[in-house]
């Protein structure tokens, strides 16, 4: 204290002495502006690292494009053909693209294109007890003819066909795309590489529903013998979004009772705000955290598990 008062120019006071009242408010002023410059250098240094942060990102999505690239170069023209020209590039992306702008010009309001009873049949359709509406989209008769001219164009249907049968039609992963086969009842069929595999999808099924059915029942419990009441699911993109649209689905129907006081939250990105929220006030012991995903490489996911793995381990007694 004596130091920082001689550097100030300023005499050192006795021991046990009061500053005068313009000394002490010298020393406070000086006191914030001490702590201004703490934050102003707080700033630039964290300019500094999100400076570093992108442009290491931008160095490595330019890497990734050359990569692209050199892939597209090298690429078997026969694959290239299969997996068809980008839709942006066909002529009725570009048909498309002058009919948004001309609707856009002509300032035509959803209020009014409602009031078009020919227009909202035509915009809503019904499928085994679904009703899907976009009438109350800013669209038309032709906007919807158009979308069909570019559906045929980038040969929709037969793709959508093509997953039906368990055909390699991500290319990008050469794999096939089995999601119909999660839904489809026992009984159906879909080959892959010459093998039936909607018998592992339903056993794998059958497991997933023992298991949830444990849970509830309280047979299997967490590492202190609590039941579970709370659960964690990790995931990111479909892996997240699909189980947190059932379970809003769920909330609003008589299926809501069987949940009892349980309470599902989600955790997607690699964020400390939500990481919060995800395990505000939860007793670990208590909580069950399921991890969602196709590969198990997604880095967002991996980052989510390892920090819930931390907090569960945290917080749960030493055996």
């Amino acid at each position: 204290r004596t130091k920082r008062w001689q550097r100030r120019g300023r005499p050192a006071r006795s021991e046990g002495a009061e500053p005068p009242a313009h000394d002490l408010l010298a020393s406070l002023r000086a006191t914030e502006a001490d702590a201004l410059d703490a934050a102003l250098q707080g700033a630039r240094d964290a300019e500094a690292f999100l400076h570093t942060v992108r442009r290491r990102h931008a160095r490595r999505a330019r890497d990734a494009e050359l990569a692209l690239l050199a892939e597209s170069a090298s690429r078997d023209p026969a694959v290239d053909a299969e997996m068809g020209e980008l839709c942006s590039r066909l002529p009725e992306w570009r048909a498309l693209r002058r009919h948004a702008a001309r609707l856009a010009a002509s300032g035509a309001h959803l209020r009014d294109l409602l009031k078009d009873e020919a227009r909202a049949r035509l915009m809503c359709l019904e499928h085994d007890g679904l009703v899907f509406d976009f009438a109350r989209q800013r669209a038309t008769a032709e906007t919807r003819a158009l979308l069909h001219d570019l559906a045929r164009a980038t040969r929709l249907e037969e793709k959508v066909a093509a997953m039906a049968r368990g055909e390699e039609i991500n290319k990008s992963e050469r794999r096939p795309v089995l999601h119909l086969a999660l839904r489809m009842p026992e009984g159906a069929r879909v080959d892959v590489d010459g093998r039936d595999v909607m018998p592992e999808v339903h056993a794998v099924r059958r497991k997933v529903a023992a298991f949830a059915e444990a849970v509830r029942a309280g047979k299997v419990v967490g590492a202190t013998g609590k039941a579970f009441k709370n659960t964690i699911v990790i995931g990111i993109g479909g892996s997240s979004l699909g189980p947190a649209f059932l379970y809003e689905a769920v909330k609003a129907t008589d299926l809501r009772a069987n949940m009892g006081d349980r309470e599902v939250r989600f955790l997607a990105n690699i964020d400390e705000v939500d990481t919060a929220r995800a395990i505000s006030r939860l007793d670990p012991a208590e909580t069950l955290v399921i991890v969602t995903s196709k590969t198990f490489k997604t880095r967002e996911t991996l980052i989510n598990a390892c920090t819930m793995r931390q907090w569960l381990l945290g917080g749960l007694p030493r055996p």
